[in-house]
């Protein structure tokens, strides 16, 4: 994800989620099957590789899910959290 395509998406005001995973992680690959079948719009971003963006977000624990609607953000972090967002 590029710093415009995150501008497009506040600037769209729909709802869309952005996915922080890395490789490494363990429960990010067990959550992918939710990611996967999730209809909402969804931007996956890989942490090790886009250090910027997850800095400007603030993501401290994998996996984390941003819900974006508009300039408003809310942040689903952790495996229970996230879980319960896709369910």
């Amino acid at each position: 994800m590029t710093k415009e395509q995150l501008k497009e998406i506040i600037d769209s005001g729909n709802r869309h989620f952005i996915y922080f995973y890395s490789p490494w992680c363990r429960a990010c690959r067990r959550m992918s099957y939710l990611v996967d079948r999730e209809k909402t719009p969804l931007t996956r971003v890989n942490g090790e590789e886009e250090t910027e963006i997850l800095q400007a977000f603030g993501i401290e624990y994998y996996p984390t899910i941003v819900e974006i609607k508009g300039n408003t953000k809310k942040v689903h972090a952790g495996t229970d959290s996230v879980r319960k967002l896709l369910k």
